[in-house]
This record gives C-alpha cells, structure tokens and sequence, in this order.
C-alpha cells in the first residue's frame, strides 16, 4: 500500500525534531513540541485565546525546514517568526555531547596548561 503524506507529515516524520506553530489573533505565535505531553495539551487554551493552526516548523541535520498549513497572509506572518523562535527554543535546551566529541572534550580538560609552569 502506498500511503500519500502532505508536506506537513512529511516533515514531522523526517525531522529530528518538530513543532506545530499556533499564529495568535494579535500576530503573536507559539510554538508546541512534537513528543512534548505538556505542550500539547495546552491546545485547548490557544485555542480559546484565537490561535489558528499556521504550519510546522523543523529541524533535520541543522537545516530548518517549514510546512504552512493555509497560503493566507496571517499563516505566512505567523510561519516567519517560527523559525528564529524554534531555534531559540533548542537552543536554550541543554544538550549533552554525545559520541567521540565527549571523549575528546574529557580529554582536553584534563591536559596540563603549559603555561601553568611558566608561573
């Protein structure tokens, strides 16, 4: 069976991380993390407050990629601010040196500073 995914789905699957974007009635957006319970479950609150579905934003290999859900001048409003606000939001998130880069740093701390014996 061959099943047929919208740009939307597609870049939620291919993505190594994702967000719906919510456009406000004000022009404000927010921003819900795929995969985060909380996140999702504050829907029901935008909604009440105006927001609209505008699209999704994403991240695969450092690239920043965007699915607008309606071609509408406040979705297109709403989607350009996505992309600066998402990667505030990972960049703000602690991460953890993974693979050898965690090794070599380790090591880097722990050589002596040749400029220690000069003192």
């Amino acid at each position: 069976m061959d099943m047929k995914f919208d740009a939307e789905e597609k870049l939620i699957w291919n993505s190594d991380s994702a967000a719906v974007v919510l456009g406000g009635p004000d022009g404000s957006i927010a921003l819900l993390e795929l995969g985060c319970d909380r996140c999702m479950s504050d829907m029901p609150v935008y909604q009440q407050r105006g927001f609209f579905y505008a699209g999704v934003v994403g991240v695969r290999d450092g690239v920043f990629e965007t699915a607008i859900a309606t071609h509408t001048p406040i979705s297109y409003r709403a989607m350009s601010f996505a992309v600066p606000a998402y990667s505030k939001v990972l960049c703000e998130k602690p991460h953890a040196p993974t693979g050898d880069s965690a090794n070599w740093l380790e090591k880097l701390f722990t050589l002596r500073d040749p400029r220690a014996a000069e003192n």
